[in-house]
This record gives C-alpha cells, sequence and structure tokens, in this order.
C-alpha cells in the first residue's frame, strides 16, 4: 500500500516546520508545524495556572516553567504522542 498525501495534507508538510510563531514574543500562543500538524505552546494552559503547555494532536504536556523550555522539548512531545497513538493501533 503506498501512503499518498492529499490536498490539505500537502499545504502544511510543505511548510516550514518546527518554526515557531506568535503575533510577538511576548504573546501566550505560539505556534509551529511538526509533521505537517500544528503544535500550540499556551501559557498558562487549560487550568490558566502559571507555566506553559505543549498542546499537539489533542495532547497535552505537563507544564514548563518557560516557553523556551516547552520549544526545546516540542520534538520529544510530538515523537511521544506519535509513539503513543501508533499503539492505539
Amino acid at each position: 500500500m503506498d501512503v499518498l498525501i492529499g490536498a490539505g495534507g500537502k499545504f502544511l508538510l510543505e511548510a516550514p516546520q518546527q518554526v515557531w510563531r506568535s503575533k510577538d514574543e511576548e504573546d501566550s500562543l505560539f505556534v509551529a508545524v511538526f509533521a505537517g500538524k500544528p503544535m500550540m505552546i499556551m501559557e498558562g494552559g487549560e487550568d490558566e495556572q502559571s507555566g506553559f503547555e505543549l498542546y499537539y494532536l489533542d495532547f497535552k504536556s505537563t507544564k514548563f516553567s518557560t516557553k523556551e523550555a516547552a520549544k526545546l522539548a516540542a520534538p520529544a512531545f510530538a515523537r511521544a504522542v506519535l509513539e503513543h497513538m501508533i499503539g492505539l493501533i
């Protein structure tokens, strides 16, 4: 079986991967593309407590003390999420 890229996936897979974007450096929301899917860093997260959380494919991380720490952990978090999803099959 061949794996083909659909039209919607082509756009995100051709976008720069792992490049964080926000309105400005003081923003509480940062977005980057990992493996063709968006990942977010949110300050405060869902519970609005201090810290930064990663969100990817409906999974979230534990809190990080800085957004820089969250950015550094993002590739490992993406791999962990994808490996977890493989285990669900």
